[in-house]
């Protein structure tokens, strides 16, 4: 079950890595009401989606 909350994440996070870059990837966006250039977001989503996909794929390897 935890896998597939990781593959969720993940594949949600790319969905939102992918719309950013459709629309504005230079522009201010928000995280937790902080204001952060697009670049760092882009980064931050980007390292998330990393981790959560690195953990369901490990998980599936071992299973």
């Amino acid at each position: 079950m935890r896998g597939i909350i990781n593959l969720v994440l993940g594949i949600l996070a790319l969905f939102n890595i992918g719309y950013k870059l459709m629309n504005c990837p230079l522009c201010e966006d928000r995280i937790f009401g902080f204001a952060i250039p697009g670049m760092l977001y882009l980064a931050i989503w980007a390292f998330f989606a990393v981790t959560c996909l690195y953990s369901f794929f490990k998980q599936r390897k071992t299973a």
